[in-house]
């Protein structure tokens, strides 16, 4: 036997295999997928817009942990000052003001943004008293919006940076504090005129919150991009460790979402959920003693709502809006 037609046999044997071993990974079924990849589109369709990227969560875990209002309020409002008919039946307002042992300094730098700092140092009491409050947290914001023509550009950034932050009752077990920083920061611009409009942003986070006896780890980066056509994960990671369980998301191909394909949502009859048309990400995981990955394939560009999952060696084909559908309603 010639070294040439030995190869050739070797070749169209290969082939064979290859083509053999997809038909069988794509007659996979949903059942044979682990209970971690059910989860993982589960939790994905739980909302609209959830699915236009594996960063989301953590670009909106960054963005309302930088926006949450943390600063001293004067006063408050009774809790039962509006009855169930909605009328007055408790007009009461506290008008103690609220005393933060806090030193407050706010900064207006040359560059336009404003940086606040509230300080506690090493602890003090908080407020109407009994709440104690230690560390540090600084958050800088800024916003240029510029008019050229019908067209608007704006430039946004928002940093939050915690110092040993946290607090807790005296009396109470569960204490809190966190450390680490977050910063979000893009461009946008729109054009009134043509209704045409585009932007990019990047952001990343890396926090350890403790709460009681219990540690949490979480970091996360990304860059996407956005027009009135669609949007690109073009970079997104995200871990999050509980202990020694873990959660990772790797997005390995950039994530391509068209406004033109969506899925339809039962559970929310005025709803769609994005999902994006192309691009590949990796999930990896260990919780509750079991570990394992597995890969999510968006598909080949089209606008036909069909993801692949590709775990244990095998290709599982999903329609989100038809299979998948009746899988996710059938779920007790």
């Amino acid at each position: 036997m010639s070294t040439h037609f030995f190869f050739r046999s070797l070749m169209a044997a290969s082939m064979l295999m290859a083509i053999s071993c997809a038909e069988e990974d794509i007659a996979a079924s949903i059942d044979d997928l682990s209970e971690s990849a059910k989860d993982f589109i589960n939790m994905r369709l739980a909302s609209p817009g959830s699915m236009n990227a594996g960063n989301e969560a953590a670009i909106n875990g960054s963005f309302q942990n930088m926006m949450v209002s943390r600063f001293p309020k004067n006063g408050r409002t009774a809790s039962d000052s509006t009855d169930n008919d909605g009328g007055i039946k408790d007009s009461v307002i506290y008008v103690d003001p609220w005393i933060s042992c806090a030193e407050v300094t706010t900064e207006e730098k040359e560059d336009g943004s404003t940086t606040t700092i509230i300080d506690y140092g090493d602890g003090c009491n908080e407020g109407w008293g009994g709440y104690f409050m230690k560390g540090r947290l600084e958050q800088t914001y800024k916003y240029v919006s510029q008019k050229i023509g019908s067209a608007y550009s704006d430039n946004y950034l928002f940093t939050i940076f915690y110092v040993g932050y946290g607090g807790g009752f005296e009396a109470d077990s569960t204490r809190w504090q966190m450390d680490g920083n977050s910063r979000y920061q893009g461009t946008s611009e729109y054009d009134t005129l043509s209704q045409k409009f585009s932007g990019n942003y990047q952001y990343s986070d890396t926090t350890l919150y403790q709460y009681a006896n219990t540690v949490y780890n979480y970091k996360s980066r990304g860059r996407s991009s956005y027009d009135e056509n669609g949007w690109i994960v073009e970079e997104s990671e995200y871990e999050y460790k509980d202990g020694n369980d873990f959660y990772r998301s790797l997005v390995v191909e950039p994530l391509i979402t068209s406004n033109a394909c969506n899925v339809f949502s039962d559970d929310l009859p005025l709803s769609f959920i994005w999902v994006p048309v192309s691009g590949k990400e990796k999930i990896s995981y260990k919780q509750d003693g079991k570990q394992g990955s597995f890969e999510v394939d968006y598909g080949n560009g089209e606008c036909d709502n069909i993801i692949y999952i590709l775990e244990n060696g095998k290709r599982v084909k999903i329609d989100l809006s038809s299979d998948w559908g009746a899988k996710v309603s059938n779920k007790g």
